[in-house]
């Protein structure tokens, strides 16, 4: 069975975009992905949700970093943000933040 391709979506709230990935995030597709981090860099703070993604791996994580590098660098925020899962076992969890420093 082929594998879903992960996708991207930038969405605007404001003067706060938020980058939505879905699927998996490996060597495949990291360059993908660190194209859209780019592009929702742009002129705005970032928020990276990641409640979609299956599973990073190291050609992602690293994308993260440049991106959060980038993002110190054009004096924006970039944080990755994580919500709870179906899996997980307390189902009154709150909204799980790793904010890039």
């Amino acid at each position: 069975m082929a594998e879903q391709p992960s996708t991207f979506v930038i969405t605007e709230l404001g003067t706060l975009r938020v980058a939505t990935i879905d699927g998996d995030v490996d060597m495949a597709s990291a360059d993908h992905f660190k194209r859209a981090l780019k592009k929702a860099l742009g002129t705005a703070d970032v928020v990276i949700d990641l409640s979609a993604c299956g599973f990073l791996d190291s050609a992602g994580l690293r994308s993260l970093v440049s991106a959060a590098r980038e993002a110190t660098r054009q004096g924006h925020g970039l944080a990755p943000a994580t919500g709870p899962r179906a899996s997980d076992d307390d189902a009154d969890s709150k909204h799980k933040f790793l904010l890039y420093c």
